[in-house]
């Protein structure tokens, strides 16, 4: 996910207020992320259109971080997969969708198991089946749990940004006409 901003005028400023500054751009850009994270957990949790929500178990979205980054004048809030539980393999198509591909009904069998509730493995593997094959002849809708975020939050961006930048001067002792 890839929002972005440029605040210029800093250069102006004194070696303490600029750090103030840093401190509290750091500090909306973190909150932005968890913020973000969270849309794109409960996006990932509920339908979307006419689609169910995009997975049974539970592990991409326990697998999505939001992560500051600094490089150099840039500072960054990067929202995505960790690659710990395996989620990073399939989150993906799970936002853009997929082309026409057979996955092995095998890969699909856990899933329609707790989807559809079947104890049954014969039946449920016939169901995998049948789903691989519609996912050969259509693909797979993307949830767009990203894009939909994103959206989301860009609009709050800016206040966070100016909330936290303030606070930040306000607890290094700038304020009124000194800020």
């Amino acid at each position: 996910m890839a929002w972005a901003t440029k605040i210029s005028g800093t250069e102006t400023l004194e070696p303490a207020m600029l750090a103030a500054f840093e401190e509290g751009v750091q500090a909306g850009l973190e909150a932005l992320g968890i913020k973000g994270a969270e849309m794109v957990q409960e996006y990932i949790a509920t339908p979307y259109g006419a689609l169910p929500p995009a997975v049974a178990f539970g592990n991409l979205a326990a697998s999505i971080t939001p992560t500051f980054l600094r490089e150099a004048s840039m500072c960054r809030e990067i929202i995505g997969v960790s690659p710990a539980v395996g989620a990073d393999v399939y989150a993906a198509p799970v936002e853009t969708g997929s082309k026409p591909h057979m996955p092995p009904p095998s890969a699909l069998l856990a899933w329609v198991q707790k989807k559809f509730g079947i104890d049954d493995e014969k039946k449920a593997l016939s169901l995998a089946f049948a789903i691989s094959m519609s996912m050969k002849k259509k693909g797979t809708q993307g949830h767009e749990m990203f894009s939909r975020a994103l959206a989301d939050l860009e609009p709050l961006a800016p206040a966070a940004l100016e909330h936290a930048i303030g606070a930040a001067f306000i607890a290094h002792g700038f304020a009124g006409a000194m800020a």
